[in-house]
């Protein structure tokens, strides 16, 4: 038996397990949060910027992702290629992701390496050139990404679920976006798109592992000095009720994907960690629910989940589930009886 936890005082051990972090905010409107981990000597390093799929218009659909590609494809002083041998030379890893509500360039280097990162990230977040050239050879790419994800349907199935529940509101929109807008969108107008949503305003700088806060600063500053301050996201933040809808969409595959969703909390509602307790034991492990009763007792299905997704103002609960055709509407009425069980106090 492993007695190191006892090993500490009381006191010691809530030290501990005590996170702490420094925020700054920059003259840009940049904000820098870090926090220092002695024990570590690398540093993960992410560039967030507050705007995602949720804050494209209609002709607007999947700029933001397609704009996430783009930050890879040069700057004025650096290549595609460059960018890419740059962070290899110094062995850090380099990705980006777009979500609903978020846009985030992330890196991990050692510590020595870190002005390196600092300084190709934060040219690549504010100085993209947008070749017409390789807009349209990454256009290309953008759309065979959105192919792929149309051919996976139990990824499919999510986007369908957006829809039925939110309608036209940007939030049930994929983030992957619309083809016809990708496939038309010109160099010009996603400049536009890049310099209005790409402000100090909008980004947040974060840096955790061995790092000093100050020094942080200072070289985020000395990079993002010249960045426009621009406006904060303009969200609303009431709740919107999810419409009551079914929708079936018939394509040829070896399973019924089934996704149901309903109203879920915010992401800084008061209950939300409640919420979070709720949908591991409906679906989110192999102990769940949804998993022992459906999957281990009746072998209906491989995969069966609960998810849930909060956002600023707005969130929602989901369930997925794969099985036959045969069985969907089966697995559909299991699902709503275990919905309608009250948990025990043994399961809580």
């Amino acid at each position: 038996m492993d007695g190191s936890a006892s090993s500490f005082p009381r006191s010691e051990r809530l030290m501990a397990q005590q996170q702490t972090f420094k925020r700054t905010e920059l003259h840009s409107g940049v904000r820098v949060l870090s926090e220092r981990m002695s024990e570590v000597k690398s540093i993960s390093l992410g560039v967030w910027i507050d705007s995602g799929s949720r804050d494209e218009s209609l002709d607007e659909q999947g700029l933001s992702h397609f704009l996430e590609h783009m930050l890879f494809k040069g700057t004025p002083r650096l290549s595609a290629l460059e960018i890419a041998e740059a962070f290899d030379c110094i062995g850090a890893d380099i990705n980006a992701a777009t979500g609903r509500e978020h846009t985030s360039i992330y890196s991990r280097m050692l510590q020595e390496h870190l002005p390196r990162a600092i300084e190709i990230v934060m040219e690549m977040a504010q100085h993209s050139v947008l070749d017409p050239e390789e807009l349209n050879s990454e256009r290309q790419v953008v759309l065979e990404e959105i192919n792929m994800h149309n051919d996976s349907p139990d990824e499919l199935v999510h986007d369908h679920l957006g829809f039925a529940m939110w309608g036209e509101n940007p939030i049930g929109h994929s983030v992957l976006g619309d083809s016809d807008v990708i496939k038309t969108v010109d160099a010009k107008f996603f400049r536009e798109f890049y310099r209005r949503n790409y402000v100090g305003s909008r980004v947040v700088v974060t840096a955790c592992g061995a790092v000093d806060h100050e020094h942080l600063c200072d070289m985020v500053e000395e990079h993002m000095r010249d960045l426009a301050p621009g406006a904060p996201q303009n969200r609303s933040l009431a709740m919107d009720t999810p419409l009551t809808s079914v929708r079936i969409v018939e394509k040829e595959t070896e399973q019924a994907h089934i996704a149901i969703g309903g109203k879920g909390l915010p992401k800084r509602h008061p209950d939300r960690f409640a919420l979070l307790i709720v949908d591991n034991l409906l679906g989110g492990s192999m102990s769940s629910r949804l998993f022992q009763r459906i999957r281990e007792q009746l072998g209906l299905v491989y995969s069966i989940y609960s998810y849930s997704a909060l956002f600023i103002g707005i969130g929602m609960v989901g369930i997925y589930a794969g099985t036959h055709p045969s069985q969907a509407a089966r697995v559909i009425s299991l699902i709503e009886e275990e919905l309608a069980t009250d948990e025990s106090s043994h399961e809580l």
